[in-house]
């Protein structure tokens, strides 16, 4: 509940974090198609998707790096905004 974000794969992190109100990096797979009730739920989020039919791993380093760190500073935004 302390955390500011979660970064994780496709997995039931993304569902914990959703339940509390946690904002989440999600890294996903196009192996299948996305449905709807798998992606976070009513949280700030960021889905970055390896390429079709690609495994995680061919998303590269610096793409997660630059996703990441504009997700971070929206969040960081959102929080000044909020609190003005």
């Amino acid at each position: 509940r302390e955390s500011a974000f979660v970064v994780t794969p496709d997995t039931s992190i993304v569902h914990f974090a959703s339940a509390l109100g946690i904002p989440v990096f999600g890294l996903f797979t196009r192996l299948q198609q996305i449905a709807v009730e798998w992606l976070p739920y009513r949280v700030r989020n960021k889905i970055v998707f390896a390429p079709e039919g690609q495994p995680l791993s061919s998303i590269s380093q610096e793409l997660i790096v630059k996703e990441l760190k504009n997700f971070v500073n929206s969040l960081k935004n959102s929080r000044t905004v909020k609190h003005r």
